[in-house]
C-alpha cells in the first residue's frame, strides 16, 4: 500500500516539521492510542508492505517537529489491498 501526503510547514508549536508518524488500524476511528501499528519516517510517503488482501486498513499521519512533539492526526483514509 503506497501512501503520500503534503507536508505542513509546522508541527506542534512553531518548530519546523522533521518527520512523520504513520498510524494504521483495521478498525475505523483510528487514534494514536488504538492504532495497531505505527512507523516513523522522514519522507512524505510510505509503502506499507505485508498486508492481507481483502482487509480494509485505516491510516492517519502525524507530523513530528524538531523537538520531537507530534501534531494531531490527519483525517483518516482507508484502502483495501486486493492481493
Amino acid at each position: 500500500m503506497s501512501l503520500s501526503w503534503y507536508a505542513p510547514p509546522y508541527g506542534t508549536g512553531d518548530a519546523p516539521v522533521t518527520g512523520y508518524r504513520v498510524y494504521r488500524s483495521t478498525t475505523p476511528g483510528i487514534t494514536k492510542e488504538n492504532a495497531e501499528f505505527s512507523h516513523a519516517t522522514s519522507s512524505e510517503d510510505y509503502v506499507d508492505r505485508g498486508l492481507t488482501g481483502g482487509t480494509k486498513y485505516y491510516y492517519a499521519v502525524a507530523a513530528v517537529n524538531e523537538d520531537g512533539l507530534e501534531s494531531a492526526l490527519s483525517p483518516e483514509v482507508s484502502a483495501t489491498p486486493t492481493d
